[in-house]
């Protein structure tokens, strides 16, 4: 019984501190901020201050891969699966002129029908491809000797 009664207390104590008024905490005040001057945040969510964007210069490149279906010098086009529809479509990105690539020597190594994973980048609604690795395959393990017993 006094088990009992000791846990209600401890269950009773905690909601008290979490739900009194004035006491969050969840919140963190900045040392040498007044508490007040955090109130106004609150009480208008809307002029919290935007998400934060890259800085210029930074830039968040986007991931894809897929089989190359055709390339030029200046522009490649992966065929791609697309979890949405469940089909596999044909996406082109342009080439970034300073692309770069990786696994291969240079751009002209690609080949059709090579798997590629490219980072690029969207601007003014075109993929701009920054990265591209050409898919080398791995050497299939060969089959472990049986066991001689």
């Amino acid at each position: 019984m006094k088990r009992y009664v000791a846990v209600v207390t401890v269950l009773i104590s905690g909601l008290l501190i979490c739900f009194m008024p004035g006491v969050s905490l969840s919140q963190e005040v900045k040392t040498g901020a007044k508490p007040e001057a955090a109130a106004p945040e609150a009480a208008a969510p809307e002029a919290a201050a935007p998400a934060a964007q890259p800085a210029i210069g930074e830039e968040e490149l986007e991931y894809s891969w897929g089989k190359v279906s055709s390339i030029t010098s200046d522009q490649i086009v992966v065929k791609e699966y697309d979890y949405d529809s469940d089909t596999e479509t044909d996406v082109t990105y342009t080439i970034d002129p300073k692309v770069t690539v990786k696994n291969i020597a240079a751009l002209k190594d690609i080949k059709v029908g090579e798997s590629v994973s490219i980072d690029y980048l969207v601007v003014d609604g075109k993929n701009i491809a920054k990265v591209i690795t050409v898919e080398k395959p791995t050497e299939p393990e060969e089959p472990a000797a049986p066991a001689e017993e």
